[in-house]
């Protein structure tokens, strides 16, 4: 209870801290001004010295000059009618020509010094120095004086406004503070209805205690919401436990909480049906949960339960258990270790969940892909056994069938120089149709095996100077273009990976179909360029032949299709599905635009490596 006689109560206080706060800021104020003031005197007082020296000076300079030290002396004494002046003199070239006074210590005077001229006509002749000291105690005992007078009156005013303060707050405050401690006991008391305060208390109106009242009711209000609040969440919780429960043992997951210094193994109810165990039958500690993991699994759970401990990984392995009917599940555990402010563990709490079916599910992956294996083992046997064949076969064609070609194309050499005499026309018509076919028969069976080799030839992947493979491709393709005009626009080409002697040939076909398809102009065009786009090379060839339709583009790269006959253009159809199949190897793109008779574009792509990237 608040008592008016207690030295701790709000009202002296309050009063004792606005005494010290007036008291500090009064002597503050005082010492301020007694500063200020010292300030403002010292100030005046240089102000009278220049005064004094511009009344005084004229009159000692000429008694200077004409060196009257009487008259010298009898001017010195008057200055020390001047207020504070306590000694005055003066010297010439070092020594005292007069003085008057007493010497103060240095602290509690103010010195100062001015000089003595003679104006004779034009010229200014000086004679010496006038030095003045003012005794500066005097002046600051008046100012202590006036600034301790000033103090009590100040002190007077404080305790007046104290006391005033006292009795005011005690009877606007400390009273009504009483009533309210009085309220605030009966409702700790356990009386209800004290949870609303009367209003108002004593004086009528809307002042700061009325609205604490007001704020108290307002409290009042917010815990009986509080209250209700409370109970729902109860019943809210209670319900949320049981779903959480439902989705626990839906999805076989079960909860455990150990304290481990205390060796106390809690298990939330999921945790029973996870492993099959009764509440009852179950110890609650680590050793009997530890009896239900398979033996061959303990000593790895156990070494992950000490590394946790140890703080080096949170505790998350797989393991197995034996349920008390002899079947094993499959676990995974995941936990939390909580530790004191030393690191010391002091619970762990994690999840079990049962992963049996995953297991299988795996075991089974494992089984399917060993399967899988095996097949393509097999399957890879079958390609190589393949590939042979087809070598056999390339070799057969390389050999077998290039003799009887040799033998047709030579007896029909033969043929014509020992019997042209005797042939018709007809006849040597029908031999040089004979010796064409062979040898056209003999250019297929050389793509045809160009065509394969590049589809099985090992690729030695190397750096690959474009310029240094289209030259050498263009040397042997100019062999043929005697006496044509061919205007070659060729850019430099950057580096590139690949296989040099396959690129070389890619450059081949490509110049080789432009000249070919060029042959019906009178000026050759033919444009070699290069770009970089996406991270991949492209390089284009560009000519103005007879070029072709767009919309059989789609079978340009296929094997023996050509859209020219033979009496036109000559060829296999075999080049350009060569162009497209070493390309695929090196993991680029080759397409081609084109407009009929006004010429044709092949571009083709290769991706770009780390180093030509650099460059």
């Amino acid at each position: 209870m608040l008592s008016r006689g207690d030295f701790n109560s709000i009202a002296y206080r309050m009063t004792a801290s606005v005494l010290v706060l007036s008291l500090l800021l009064a002597g503050a104020s005082t010492m301020g001004l007694y500063v200020v003031s010292s300030h403002e005197e010292a100030d005046k007082v240089e102000r009278d010295l220049r005064q004094l020296v511009k009344t005084n000076v004229p009159g000692i300079n000429e008694s200077l000059w004409v060196m009257d030290m009487r008259q010298l002396q009898i001017q010195l004494n008057s200055l020390l009618n001047i207020p504070h002046v306590t000694k005055a003199q003066v010297e010439s070239g070092g020594q005292i020509l007069a003085s008057t006074g007493n010497n103060l210590p240095d602290e509690a005077t103010i010195r100062r010094s001015f000089a003595l001229n003679y104006r004779l006509e034009d010229r200014i002749i000086p004679l010496g120095n006038l030095q003045l000291q003012v005794n500066y105690n005097d002046i600051s005992k008046d100012l202590l004086s006036k600034a301790h007078v000033r103090f009590l009156f100040q002190l007077g005013q404080i305790a007046l406004v104290a006391v005033f303060m006292l009795f005011i707050f005690r009877q606007i405050v400390t009273r009504r503070l009483e009533t309210f401690e009085n309220h605030i006991s009966e409702l700790n008391r356990g009386q209800t209805d004290a949870l609303v305060l009367p209003k108002p208390m004593f004086f009528k109106g809307n002042d700061e205690l009325d609205m604490l009242v007001q704020a108290f009711n307002n409290m009042s209000g917010q815990l009986r919401e509080m209250i209700s609040d409370m109970k729902q969440a109860e019943e809210d919780l209670r319900r949320m436990n049981e779903r959480f429960s439902l989705a626990t043992h839906a999805a076989q997951l079960g909860v455990w909480d150990w304290d481990i210094p205390k060796n106390e193994l809690a298990w939330e109810e999921s945790m029973y049906r996870l492993y099959a165990i009764q509440r009852e039958d179950f110890g609650g500690a680590y050793d009997a949960w530890a009896r239900t993991i398979h033996p061959l699994d303990k000593a790895q759970t156990e070494g992950e339960i000490q590394a946790a401990l140890r703080g080096e990984r949170e505790y998350a392995p797989e393991f197995r258990i034996v349920l008390p009917d002899g079947n094993i599940r499959y676990i995974k555990a995941n936990s939390q270790t909580f530790r004191d402010e030393n690191g010391t563990p002091l619970r762990m709490i994690g999840t079990n969940i049962d992963i049996t079916e995953r297991k299988l599910a795996e075991e089974e992956v494992r089984r399917l892909n060993a399967e899988l294996e095996r097949r393509v083992t097999e399957r890879t046997a079958q390609l190589q056994a393949a590939n042979q064949e087809l070598e056999a076969f390339c070799y057969s064609v390389s050999h077998d069938l290039r003799a009887p070609l040799r033998h047709i194309d030579g007896y029909v050499d033969l043929l014509v120089s020992r019997c042209r005499d005797s042939l018709t026309d007809k006849g040597l018509h029908y031999a040089d149709t004979i010796a064409a076919s062979a040898r056209q028969m003999g250019v297929l069976i050389d793509d045809l095996l160009q065509f394969s080799r590049t589809g099985r030839a090992e690729i030695h992947q190397e750096r690959v100077d474009m310029n240094k493979a289209m030259e050498e491709a263009l040397v042997t393709l100019q062999e043929g273009c005697a006496g044509r005009a061919i205007e070659w626009a060729i850019e430099k080409l950057p580096m590139v990976r690949g296989d040099f002697a396959l690129l070389r040939q890619v450059w081949a076909n490509l110049l080789g179909n432009a000249v070919k398809y060029t042959r019906t102009r009178e000026t050759t065009r033919i444009t070699v360029s290069s770009s970089r786009e996406n991270d991949e090379d492209i390089f284009t060839v560009t000519d103005n032949g007879v070029g072709f339709d767009m919309q059989y583009a789609g079978k340009l790269f296929g094997v023996f299709q050509r859209l020219h006959t033979q009496e036109e253009f000559e060829g296999t159809g075999i080049g350009l599905a060569t162009v497209q199949r070493i390309i695929n190897r090196h993991g680029g793109r080759v397409w081609a635009e084109a407009e009929l008779n006004r010429g044709a574009t092949f571009h083709f792509t290769l991706p770009l490596h780390t180093e030509e990237s650099d460059v």
